[in-house]
């Protein structure tokens, strides 16, 4: 029982994964979550950038 509710889960896991992946590379500014999942510092740029704007 304990396998069977663990694989779903991974699914899930993956999932996600692969969709902030594809999101990435499909748009020039990808998604808070993508960049968050990616890098932390990813999110820091634009708010640099805005802040020496």
């Amino acid at each position: 029982m304990r396998s069977l509710s663990f694989k779903p889960a991974r699914s899930v896991s993956i999932r996600r994964m692969l969709a902030a992946i594809s999101d990435l590379p499909q748009g020039s500014e990808p998604s808070p979550l993508a960049s968050a999942a990616r890098s932390p510092s990813a999110q820091e740029y634009p708010i640099f950038e805005e802040n020496q704007s």
